[in-house]
């Protein structure tokens, strides 16, 4: 709001928390949660990608180069360098290649309000959609069904008043049957977010109601501890202790948003102070192969002694052998990790940094720069800030010191 936008459609609880009457209206812009991941926030309308990365620079921002229902005509199965599924000739963009993979649907025409296209006759509905909304729709939409036309109402046909979505399944279905589908399509951009700007979240939270640190984190595995926390009906340390598990997966997201699921760990060391925490997961290795960056083979009985913090910009894995010894440290420049239930996540900065036998090497700087357009210059800053500080610590022999800046305490809690 103080941004110059007008905030519509918002929830009842949200316009009793920030003291303003619920406004009516047709969205520009629709900022939702990803369904499959919580930790993602998708913006579809006009383009706000820049306004995204101001609001959270410490987080990945990507902008799709392919408008969402636009009507794309793909070359051997390829657009813009991205593979098609299905492969067509022509069709409408159903999902931006998040993954790599742009996914398309028969060709339609599309509106603020409503989807048209020639078929069965049938008309379908956003999720969003109210019975009853959906009941008054459904009269609108029935005379074009009669004429052979399918419709999909959008959430935003609620707000609009009758005459008007009459007037646009005219448009749409002219626009649909003269092939007038190039100008369509909306701008669609994603935020990966990072503990740090979850954190910043959670203090403009406070400044309304009463907001625990870590909220924004803990609600995406707990809606409900999240709550207790910020009723104080749990302390801090103990909800942060009730996210670690036996084991614990690994997700590490590189950008502008690939998952790689690491080999998980047990938890040999964890330690809060309800501020802050500090995580250590053993890793069993598989013998056969070396040692990423290290350059060492992986022997039977090897394992990864992996460092994590709620406040250090990096994670560190010290591998050992058998009897403990340490074989190298491999530094991974990341955002600070945040504990979800039986996980941990971090947002990969690309750069590494090796260790051993004395010998420091940088690995990947060059991937920095040519992740900068998702990164932002906020991330790419703290992520030099990382490298300089561990490479002055691994070049005097002190990778020791770069876990000691890790710990939350000279306590060490040993888990189970």
């Amino acid at each position: 709001m103080e941004s110059g936008f007008e905030v519509v459609q918002q929830s009842p609880v949200i316009a009793e928390r920030f003291g303003v009457a619920r406004k009516e209206g047709v969205a520009d812009v629709t900022l939702k949660e990803m369904e499959e991941d919580k930790g993602v926030i998708m913006a579809v309308g006009s383009d706000i990608s820049d306004w995204l990365r101001k609001v959270f620079p410490h987080s990945f921002t990507w902008r799709s180069p392919v408008k969402l229902y636009s009507v794309i005509e793909p070359e051997n199965c390829s657009y813009l360098g991205y593979e098609v599924d299905p492969c067509l000739r022509e069709g409408l963009v159903v999902r931006p290649p998040l993954d790599g993979v742009i996914r398309l649907s028969e060709p339609k025409a599309v509106g603020r309000f409503a989807l048209v296209w020639r078929g069965q006759g049938r008309t379908y509905f956003s999720e969003h959609l109210s019975r009853d909304d959906r009941a008054l729709l459904l009269s609108v939409s029935l005379p074009w069904n009669s004429k052979g036309y399918n419709v999909k109402w959008r959430s935003n046909a609620k707000e609009a008043k009758l005459e008007e979505l009459r007037e646009e399944l005219s448009r749409l279905a002219l626009r649909y049957d003269n092939k007038d589908l190039r100008n369509q399509g909306e701008d669609f951009s994603i935020v990966v977010l990072s503990l740090t700007d979850k954190l910043m979240l959670d203090e403009a939270r406070n400044a309304v109601v009463r907001t625990s640190r870590f909220h924004h984190m803990i609600k995406m595995s707990d809606y409900v501890l999240a709550e207790k926390l910020d009723e104080g009906g749990v302390d801090p340390s103990s909800a942060l202790r009730s996210l670690i598990s036996d084991s614990m997966e690994i997700d590490h997201v590189k950008a502008p948003y690939q998952r790689v699921n690491l080999r998980a760990g047990r938890p040999i060391v964890f330690d809060t102070d309800g501020k802050d925490y500090y995580l250590v997961l053993r890793r069993d290795l598989m013998p056969g192969g070396t040692l990423d960056a290290v350059g060492k083979p992986i022997e039977e009985g090897d394992y990864d002694e992996f460092h994590l913090s709620s406040r250090a910009w990096y994670g560190v894995h010290v591998y050992r052998s058998s009897d403990g010894n340490v074989k190298g440290v491999m530094v991974n420049v990341s955002t600070p990790a945040e504990l979800l239930k039986g996980r941990v996540r971090y947002l990969d900065l690309e750069v590494d940094l090796a260790y051993s036998d004395g010998v420091t090497r940088v690995v990947d700087e060059n991937e920095l720069e040519a992740k900068r357009v998702y990164l932002g210059e906020t991330l790419v800053s703290k992520a030099k800030e990382a490298v300089e500080l561990a490479k002055r610590r691994l070049e005097a022999n002190d990778w020791e010191g770069l876990i000691e800046e890790m710990r939350v305490s000279d306590f060490k809690s040993k888990y189970g």
